[in-house]
């Protein structure tokens, strides 16, 4: 084989390496047509190889493969959920994966399996070619290890200037606390990561045509961003009903978490506060609810009714509930079926009432799309992001248009307030780029009392106190946990420290994460005792 062939060879298994790290490593990079351009350089330089290039490697060649089966993981993680969040990896092993499975990531379990794969052939055939010895090996194995997004993130944690927390210091009880005139009854819908990128119809068109519509005669939180232990469904809940993200326990994490009894059992949520105001409160999420700790969460704030998918499936005919599960959830058009039977129920008391809706639709790259859009008639994943966001965003305008319908037909005389909003933002990292107005904001939206634009910077922690305040449950400067009402004039967090400066406090603050799961915490109180403290109870 000539030379001249030799570094021909050597620049098309270079570009084949290269390629292959780009896609391993950077998620937004879509993997079909770099990896038919690596396939194709690949091709070529086995054919201008001419049988030079296969040989069986020696032992060494053992350490890039360990590398390489080390990285996988987190490739998958990666191109997956487009950004590392070890806070939500965390948590979701701690819990147990329970329902969970891999499809879904069958496109990322490839594209990272064929990544590494095409480096170490490459890197054997460069070996064949120059026999080069073991060092070429060692050298394969230190760049995989050294690009390994896992590796990266503990790097950025170790260099990245120490910043000092006084988190424990701005951890408040919710409050002022106040009694409404008229207790309202309150919906609270969580849309599975549909996130403010959506809005920019010049990407996507129509897709939450309800949603936009439904905004438009509300109170809409235009600036409201992801901060650490926000990430994922349970942490999204948990910030916008205490005011503070999920952090883990300690060293201790993984054998204290599982099937947790009492979650954060110190803090005062909403359901907690609810709950002095005799309020019936239940939950319907299309799946069960043990997932993540998630009944640990209801059950310890306000001991909520769960209408999961045992639950649900008890309720409609078993062919309609064949039909509507997708793996291990039903779709959202029996949640919200669910849902109209259960606030049919609710409606029929005079007590007022709390009801918190979880749907699943657009939950990552592959989206769960209701029978009633199906071509089989069956609910089905599917790629087809704008059908699935259409669907869901349809069914809960249409849940709330029918809430009110029966509402009135029942003369209810209570106030509604509804709540939507995504749980946090979308795990889907292969939407394309949206304007900066609607890049990495939650959608958070108030209906029932006001409407405009609010751009103040906060967080979803932010949510809870604000919920509080417009509700009527408190006045003034209201914080909560450590959130701060957008409807008042004191700073958030984020607009104090920036997201950076409050992710880095968030994820090193262990006494913070242990002062939250503690069954006292000592919180104090932000203002003078309230009647949840030691008057009588609000009623």
């Amino acid at each position: 084989m000539s030379s001249i062939s030799s570094i021909v060879v050597t620049g098309l298994l270079g570009i084949v390496m290269a390629v292959a790290l780009i896609v391993a490593t950077r998620p937004a990079v879509r993997p079909d047509k770099p990896g038919i351009v690596a396939l194709l350089c690949l091709f070529l330089a086995m054919a201008l190889g001419q049988g030079a290039l296969c040989a069986m490697p020696g032992w060494h060649f053992l350490w890039p493969c360990a590398a390489a089966a080390a990285m996988l993981t987190f490739v998958v993680i990666t191109r997956a959920f487009g950004r590392v969040d070890m806070m939500a990896f965390i948590i979701h092993a701690d819990f147990g994966m329970k329902g969970a499975t891999l499809k879904g990531l069958e496109s990322e379990i490839i594209a990272g399996v064929l990544s590494l794969s095409l480096i170490l052939v490459s890197v054997m055939f460069l070996h064949n070619l120059w026999n080069t010895g073991p060092w070429l090996f060692w050298l394969a194995a230190g760049l995989l290890v050294a690009v390994n997004p896992l590796v990266q993130f503990a790097v950025r944690r170790l260099f990245v200037p120490a910043v000092t927390s006084d988190l424990t210091s701005q951890l408040v009880a919710p409050g002022p606390l106040t009694r409404p005139d008229v207790l309202p009854d309150i919906m609270i819908i969580y849309l599975e990561g549909t996130d403010r990128r959506f809005f920019d119809q010049a990407v996507f068109g129509d897709a939450i045509a309800p949603l936009m519509e439904l905004e438009q005669h509300g109170i809409s939180f235009t600036n409201i961003t992801q901060i650490a232990g926000t990430g994922w469904s349970l942490a999204g809940m948990v910030a916008t009903q205490t005011g503070v993200p999920v952090l883990p326990r300690g060293l201790q994490t993984r054998n204290n978490l599982k099937g947790v009894a009492a979650f954060m059992p110190g803090l005062i949520g909403l359901g907690d506060i609810l709950a002095t105001h005799d309020y019936a409160m239940e939950y319907v999420v299309g799946g069960d609810p043990r997932f993540a700790g998630i009944d640990a969460f209801y059950r310890t704030h306000g001991n909520m009714v769960q209408i999961g998918l045992a639950e649900q499936s008890a309720m409609h005919d078993a062919d309609q509930v064949d039909a509507a599960m997708i793996d291990w959830i039903l779709d959202d058009q029996m949640t919200f079926a669910s849902a109209r039977l259960r606030h049919d129920a609710l409606i029929t008391d005079a007590s007022p009432y709390l009801m918190v809706i979880e749907t699943i639709g657009p939950h990552g790259k592959l989206g769960y799309l209701p029978r009633r859009a199906s071509p089989t008639g069956r609910g089905i994943k599917t790629r087809d992001t704008r059908a699935v966001l259409r669907c869901t965003t349809e069914e809960a305008a249409w849940f709330i248009r029918d809430a009110k319908a029966a509402r009135q037909a029942a003369r209810r005389t209570r106030p509604l307030r509804i709540v939507l909003m995504s749980d946090h933002l979308s795990h889907n990292g292969a939407t394309p780029p949206v304007a900066p107005r609607f890049r990495d904001r939650n959608t958070v939206v108030f209906l029932g009392d006001g409407t405009g634009i609010n751009d103040k910077p906060g967080a979803m922690i932010d949510v809870f106190p604000t919920m509080l305040h417009w509700l009527g449950f408190a006045q003034g400067d209201v914080v909560a946990g450590l959130g701060r009402s957008l409807l008042a004039p004191i700073p958030t967090l984020v607009e104090d420290r920036g997201v950076a400066v409050l992710d880095s406090m968030l994820t090193a603050d262990a006494a913070l994460a242990a002062r939250v799961w503690a069954a006292d915490p000592g919180i104090p109180l932000p203002h003078a005792p309230t009647a949840l403290d030691n008057g009588p109870p609000l009623t």
